[in-house]
């Protein structure tokens, strides 16, 4: 990432801001700090950092969501913009590709209006279930129990560690010494890092855990994944909810094991997976960061599955783009984007990616009485595909079926 002097170096007139692909990180300028009233003396904010340089001042780099927004947000409210078109631009084109509900897994305070001109909207083409992040107070805007059917808050998001292709995810082994990870700033040998300690994170579950709402815990490490489960674990036992339909929730779970994935299915726990990591970034993963073993089986389906957890299968953000019918066509392969066959062993079949993006996707934002399937009292949402997914061989998928178009309580979408 880029310092601030560097940047300074185009304009110290302008806020400017570089964001990696993650999001995880952001490099800024001195005018971009200086709007957003961020000092070399500003404190870290849970969870996140402001990178310094050796004499204490601000070296640019900013790590995380809760430090990247205190950046970023202010920049971003100053500016002429609609938001609320974009945002339903943005609702068009995911309607396009196929998706009828999405889950938004990170609306902060200052997005709350924006969620109340969405739920007027008669038009809006999608359905959105949010997920608030934690902030400095540990309480959370809303409770459990909304049920408006197409603009609901259905959860809590921290963020446990960050991402691998920044070398921030915590895990028990460390992360390989080659030239991609030194371009990272990793100095071997190293396992990574969290955004919290164990009790910083027992700390805010059990604060928020008041509200009644589902959590979703991004991870990727193995250790960190230990870190997050011992923390629900404690959490859930405390509250007498061990046996009970909470639904608490993992993102990601790249390094996740299948040992994590049973303990995970015994606490109630269930686990949303970003496998198009292994189309895109896979290669890397092997060759250039974790090593064979750990990065040809990075997200492992198939041990998910096994171990009882109803898995989802998501993408984020523009980390990747938003193609449900890649994700099929990586579940059921492993294939990435170099042709490179990744952990064929951890392979599910077209049924099980299927549910994991239809029917298990429901149940995981607490809507499978509403959409999923289609079943007399649900609303009739189905999405249109030029090819019956299950008559196509699973490495021909993408480039065969593609979207027709989707419906909502049995009304075609103007895709226009």
């Amino acid at each position: 990432m880029p310092s601030r002097q560097e940047l300074d170096a185009f304009t110290t007139d302008h806020p400017l801001v570089v964001i990696a692909l993650s999001a995880h990180t952001i490099s800024a300028n001195s005018a971009a700090f200086d709007f957003s009233g961020i000092t070399a003396t500003t404190p870290d904010p849970p969870g996140g950092r402001f990178g310094k340089a050796a004499d204490g001042s601000l070296d640019g780099v900013v790590h995380e969501a809760t430090a990247v927004a205190m950046t970023a947000g202010p920049l971003l409210a100053a500016v002429d913009f609609d938001l609320v078109a974009s945002l339903r631009d943005q609702a068009a084109a995911l309607a396009r590709a196929g998706f009828t509900t999405v889950g938004e897994l990170l609306v902060q305070d200052q997005d709350i209006p924006v969620i109340g001109a969405i739920k007027t909207m008669p038009d809006f083409p999608i359905r959105l279930r949010w997920y608030e992040g934690t902030n400095p107070t540990m309480k959370a805007t809303g409770q459990a129990g909304d049920t408006d059917p197409m603009v609901r808050q259905t959860g809590l998001k921290l963020w446990v560690d960050g991402s691998p292709l920044e070398g921030k995810i915590l895990s028990s082994e460390p992360f390989l010494d080659t030239k991609v990870t030194r371009d990272m700033g990793i100095t071997a040998p190293c396992c990574g890092s969290a955004n919290y300690s164990e009790e910083e994170l027992l700390t805010i579950v059990r604060a928020y855990a008041e509200s009644g709402l589902q959590f979703a815990c991004h991870v990727q490490g193995d250790a960190a994944t230990d870190r997050i489960l011992n923390v629900y674990e404690t959490v859930l036992t405390e509250r007498g909810m061990l046996g009970t339909d909470h639904r608490w929730r993992l993102e990601h779970c790249g390094e996740s094991t299948k040992a994590q994935f049973e303990r995970a299915a015994s606490l109630g726990v269930t686990c949303s997976m970003f496998v198009r990591h292994v189309y895109y970034f896979g290669d890397t993963y092997v060759d250039d960061i974790l090593g064979e073993d750990r990065g040809s089986h990075w997200m492992r389906l198939r041990s998910s599955i096994d171990s009882g957890v109803r898995i989802s299968l998501h993408h984020d953000g523009y980390f990747t783009p938003p193609l449900p019918i890649g994700n099929l066509e990586t579940a059921t392969t492993r294939i990435s984007k170099s042709g490179r066959a990744l952990g064929v062993d951890e392979c599910i079949t077209i049924d099980e990616a299927m549910n994991a993006i239809t029917t298990n996707a429901a149940w995981h934002l607490f809507s499978e009485d509403e959409v999923g399937s289609i079943e007399v009292g649900k609303f009739a949402d189905f999405t249109e595909l030029s090819a019956d997914p299950y008559s196509v061989a699973p490495g021909e998928l993408e480039q065969t079926v593609t979207v027709l178009g989707t419906w909502l309580n049995g009304k075609r979408i103007d895709h226009s």
